[in-house]
């Protein structure tokens, strides 16, 4: 039996894995994970001390069969000069069937690789490098465009020094290469750091062919949204739509439903004691509109979410549960919620496993995972 956050109870069998990790030959810090669909595996991005106390960052490949997850014993390196220790991007291109690892370096560029996976290791490619003036880059946040593209959003100094804004990066996938465009000014106007760095998020709407981007700026709780339109390798965006609510926490994480083609992105709305709404949009063009009365989620944050191809549902992640929602129309039903423990989902990433038909919860910083059918 699933209890819902509502009150309601809701019929579910709950199938979950154990708790399991990686058995390393070098530990890692880990700070992001993807799923690579063609070779049902995942990539588990990590960070260790090498020689010299200079840092080295590694990914670890990953299977789920069932219930049980195996790991591979090769450590492949992609980066070995001082990656920071903040969140890394692991991307599954569907076009060019690659993995893009992006991450920044203490230098406060961002780099990105791509990532070929055999059996139980990965290859990369080489490393491409954000152009300069774009120094400072943080909190990098990255989605699959289609064609071959992957877009990376950014808090990053702007060529006026210590003028901080959220800024916009095409990558082009070819072959084992991959090149950064230009960056492109999203906000046009500072953003926050420290404590509130990362009031922003991303996703792609696969219908329409739009990057959608939800951002707060500085001194400010407003929460804006801006619709993008990649085209070769750069990208625009059309005028700012103010979604009408404020948000003052961090690490909103939108997501696309092909189901209903809608745009959801579930968030605590500060303008309401924090308590959290599901707004649904609708791209047209280069806007998108939002659907009056978003639907009151209660005392959750801004989950993650992920969309669930086999029911044509949402999951959520927060404070070690899993809940299910489905977008009906404008507004989003609630459905059944599921509870784990022993994973921070703060910093795991989540995962819907097409193969297998189940949600994971891949590497928190000590590598732990979990998957349970949702």
């Amino acid at each position: 039996v699933g209890i819902n956050s509502n009150g309601t109870i809701s019929t579910a069998v709950v199938i979950k894995s154990s708790v399991q990790r990686p058995t390393l030959t070098n530990a890692l810090v880990f700070y992001g994970a993807g799923y690579d669909p063609a070779q049902n595996k995942y990539l588990l991005a990590g960070r260790r001390t090498g020689g010299s106390n200079v840092a080295i960052a590694e990914v670890v490949v990953a299977s789920l069969s069932g219930t049980t997850f195996s790991f591979g014993t090769t450590q492949s390196e992609f980066e070995n000069f001082e990656p920071a220790s903040v969140p890394y991007n692991v991307v599954y291109d569907a076009g060019s069937q690659k993995n893009l690892v992006i991450w920044t370096r203490q230098d406060g560029r961002a780099r990105s690789a791509v990532g070929t996976i055999s059996g139980t290791s990965v290859s990369f490619g080489s490393t491409a490098t954000a152009a300069s003036g774009t120094g400072d880059t943080e909190r990098v946040f990255a989605v699959s465009a289609g064609d071959n593209k992957v877009v990376h959003i950014a808090r990053s100094e702007s060529p006026s020094a210590g003028d901080y804004h959220l800024w916009a990066t095409v990558n082009t996938i070819s072959g084992t290469s991959v090149s950064m465009g230009s960056a492109v000014d999203i906000s046009g106007a500072q953003l926050d750091g420290g404590g509130q760095l990362g009031r922003y998020g991303l996703c792609y709407d696969s219908n329409a062919g739009k990057v959608v981007v939800f951002y707060v700026i500085s001194g400010n709780t407003t929460l804006f949204c801006k619709v993008g339109t990649v085209s070769g390798t750069s990208i625009s965006f059309g005028t700012a739509v103010d979604t009408g609510y404020d948000m003052s926490s961090t690490n909103p994480k939108p997501v696309f439903d092909p189901s209903t083609n809608k745009v959801v992105l579930v968030f605590a709305d500060s303008g309401n004691l924090n308590n959290s709404k599901a707004l649904v949009g609708t791209v047209s063009g280069t806007s998108i509109s939002f659907a009056a009365n978003p639907t009151e989620m209660g005392s959750i944050g801004n989950p993650k979410a992920v969309y669930n191809s086999t029911n044509n549902t949402i999951v959520l992640a927060y404070n070690n549960s899993l809940e299910v929602v489905k977008v009906s129309g404008t507004t989003v039903e609630r459905d059944r919620v599921f509870t784990y423990s022993d994973v921070s989902e703060g910093q795991a990433a989540l995962i819907y496993d097409d193969d297998n038909q189940s949600t994971a919860l891949m590497a928190d910083q000590q590598g732990d995972c979990i998957t349970i059918k949702t």
